[in-house]
C-alpha cells in the first residue's frame, strides 16, 4: 500500500484516503492514522484523510488528540473524515450498541469541534463525559469536503477492464455482512443481494450503468471523470484494490488513470 502511494503520487494525485474497519478480511487496516503518519514521511504533496473514522469506536478526547497531532505533522495534508461505522458485527465485538450509533456520532461530533475551537471545554453527555481541560496540541483550520466515493480501474482496452473489472464482485462479497469463505462463482443473483443495502440490488452490468463503479478503458474511464466534474464533484476518491487484483494490476491502472485524467488537466491548468 505504501509502495502504491508513493507511485500515486509521482503520478499526480492528489489525496489519499483509508478505510476503517476491524475483525475482517474486507480491510487489513484497523489503524488507519497510523498509516497515514508512515504515508506522511514517504510523500511530500499528497493529502490524506480517514473515509472515515468510525466515531463510536474511540474516545472523543483521545480522537481529538491523535486527529491534531497528525494535523501538525502533515502541514496542512490532513482532512478528518467521519461516519457512525456500517457493519453490525464491528460493534458488537466491540460491546457496543449499533442502534446508538447515530447519537454517539453525533456527541462525538460535537466534543470533537468544542475541543478543537475552545481554548477550555468540558462536556457532560450521555455516552462521554469530559472535565474541563485544554487540548494539546491543536489544531490548524480545517475545511469542509464534499467526496464521492467508487471503485475505479482501468485497462488499455474496454474488453480488458470490463473482463477483470468483474473482480468487483470479490469487493461486494467482502463488503458485505456475510463472512468468508466467498463463493466460488460469479452469480449475478448473489451480487443483487449483496449490494441491496447500498444500491438497491444490482447486478454488475447495472452498477456501471448507473455510474456505481469507474471501470474501463482510458478514453471512457475520462469521459466519466469529466461528467463528474461537471455535476460539482469536489473530490474523486478511488478505491483502486478491491477484490483479486494484484499488485501490479493496481499500479497499471493508476498509470493508466492517470494518463487519462490527471495529466490533460493539469497540462491544460499550466496553458
Amino acid at each position: 500500500m505504501l509502495d502504491q502511494i508513493a507511485l500515486a503520487e509521482t503520478l499526480g494525485f492528489g489525496e489519499c484516503w483509508f478505510a476503517e474497519h476491524h475483525f475482517t478480511d474486507y480491510s487489513l487496516l484497523p489503524s488507519p492514522n497510523l498509516m497515514i503518519a508512515a504515508a506522511l514521511q514517504r510523500t511530500t504533496r499528497m493529502r490524506f484523510g480517514n473515509y472515515v473514522n468510525v466515531l463510536p469506536f474511540h474516545h472523543p478526547l483521545r480522537l481529538a488528540a491523535e486527529a491534531a497531532t497528525l494535523d501538525n505533522l502533515a502541514r496542512g495534508r490532513f482532512d478528518f473524515g467521519i461516519g457512525k461505522g456500517v457493519r453490525p458485527g464491528e460493534f458488537t465485538k466491540l460491546g457496543l450498541n449499533f442502534d446508538e450509533a447515530p447519537e454517539m456520532k453525533e456527541e462525538a461530533i460535537e466534543i470533537l469541534l468544542k475541543l478543537w475551537r475552545e481554548d477550555t471545554t468540558a462536556y457532560d453527555g450521555r455516552f462521554w463525559r469530559i472535565p474541563e481541560l485544554s487540548l494539546r496540541p491543536r489544531e490548524e483550520p480545517y475545511r469542509p469536503r464534499l467526496l464521492l466515493c467508487r471503485e475505479t480501474y482501468v485497462a488499455e482496452t474496454a474488453a480488458t477492464a470490463g473482463a477483470e473489472g468483474a473482480l468487483l464482485q470479490g469487493f461486494w462479497y467482502l463488503s458485505s455482512l456475510a463472512a468468508p469463505p466467498l463463493p466460488s462463482d460469479y452469480s449475478d443473483a448473489r451480487l443483487k443481494e449483496l449490494t441491496g443495502r447500498v444500491w438497491g440490488g444490482r447486478t454488475y452490468d447495472e452498477l456501471a450503468a448507473v455510474g456505481g463503479m469507474i471501470i474501463g478503458s482510458p478514453d471512457a474511464v475520462a469521459e466519466k471523470v469529466a461528467g463528474l466534474e461537471t455535476i460539482g464533484v469536489d473530490t474523486l476518491l478511488l478505491v483502486c484494490s478491491f477484490g483479486g487484483l494484484s499488485h501490479a494490476q493496481v499500479c497499471r491502472s493508476l498509470e493508466l488513470f492517470a494518463d487519462a485524467a490527471i495529466r490533460p488537466r493539469q497540462t491544460a491548468r499550466r496553458v
